[in-house]
């Protein structure tokens, strides 16, 4: 119990950046598989995004109009 309070203490006045500098070679070995994994997952949801909902809103029309303002006795070209 007295190693839990004085590794407590010792976390609690630490700055940011040393407290990053404790943690961060723990996970360094391990970053890219959270890159490649976060990579895949966003693929996926944006494939998911496009195959389901992109037919189920285009099913609505082709979105607004807009209408440009001419001059009376404009000719159009």
């Amino acid at each position: 119990m007295i190693i839990r309070q004085m590794v407590s203490e010792k976390i609690l006045v630490m700055t940011p950046a040393q407290f990053e500098g404790l943690l961060r070679p723990s996970f360094q070995a391990d970053e890219w598989i959270i890159v490649t994994v976060g990579a895949a997952l966003e693929f996926m949801v944006g494939l998911a995004q496009d195959l389901l909902l992109v037919p189920l809103f285009s099913s609505f029309g082709p979105g607004p109009v807009h209408h440009v303002a001419m001059a009376p006795g404009a000719l159009v070209q």
